[in-house]
């Protein structure tokens, strides 16, 4: 559970970061196309980091990251973790995510989370290697696959 809290913290973090159209990030940076960028995620409740790669398009993202993947395809989220076979669905909000995004030296972008829902850690995200593509990808890039899924799944709907 406390692995759980924590992907779904990156979810969101990693999100806002590279994926909140309202900041005005993704359009200046993707303008027409795509956005990749890798992240690391820090934090009092992790032992070490947790690092991967984000794909962002418009409202749409793919996160990859240790045994987890996190797809949004603007309107809903699919949060997949591998290592338990575990999916939760849910609405896609970013309205409550009111942290600032800092710009880095090195061009990396930085947000610090103090406590995200009563989860009580400590967290750091920072993106970085952020690239542009004019390609947009396929928006099937932006769906959870059904073939990924066993039916062993846990599945937890939140919608």
């Amino acid at each position: 559970m406390k692995r759980f809290v924590t992907v779904y913290i990156l979810a969101l973090a990693c999100a806002h970061i590279c994926a909140a159209q309202n900041s005005g990030l993704v359009g200046q940076l993707a303008g027409d196309g795509s956005l990749t960028c890798r992240f690391s995620l820090t934090g009092s409740s992790l032992a070490g980091s947790l690092d991967g790669n984000a794909w962002v398009q418009g409202d749409c993202y793919r996160i990859e990251a240790d045994s987890f993947l996190i797809i949004c395809n603007g309107k809903t989220r699919w949060i997949y973790n591998s290592a338990s076979d575990e999916l939760v669905v849910e609405h896609n909000n970013l309205s409550f995510m009111n942290n600032p995004v800092e710009k880095l030296a090195d061009g990396s972008y930085r947000m610090v989370i103090e406590s995200v829902e009563g989860a009580g850690a400590s967290l750091s995200v920072t993106a970085y290697n952020l690239k542009r593509q004019k390609e947009k990808y396929p928006f099937e890039y932006f769906m959870m696959d059904p073939e990924k899924i066993s039916l062993d799944t846990i599945v937890t709907d939140l919608r």
